[in-house]
């Protein structure tokens, strides 16, 4: 990977979300600013904890997503594209 693939603001959201939901995932992260990428299941992992943080907590009462609600859901974009492979 020759750029970095998180902004330091999206890299301390994940870990945020991760520390949470996923803490055996916060390793992966260093992998991803260290420019590894991710295999297919590990992307998945990730983006499984992203959505169910978005699900259980970024929601207005209207239905309409938070302004968290919206940087997770970019997130979750952006770490699907973390690996060359196919999910299986």
């Amino acid at each position: 990977m020759g750029r970095r693939p998180l902004n330091a603001g999206k890299e301390a959201l994940l870990r945020e979300v991760l520390e949470r939901r996923a803490p055996r995932l916060l390793p992966l992260i260093d992998g991803v600013v260290e420019g590894r990428s991710l295999s297919a299941d590990e992307v998945e992992e990730l983006r499984n904890a992203m959505i169910n943080e978005t699900t259980a907590f970024e929601l207005e009462e209207s239905g309409e997503p938070t302004r968290r609600g919206l940087l997770l859901d970019d997130l979750v974009d952006v770490v699907g594209h973390l690996s060359d492979e196919e999910p299986t």
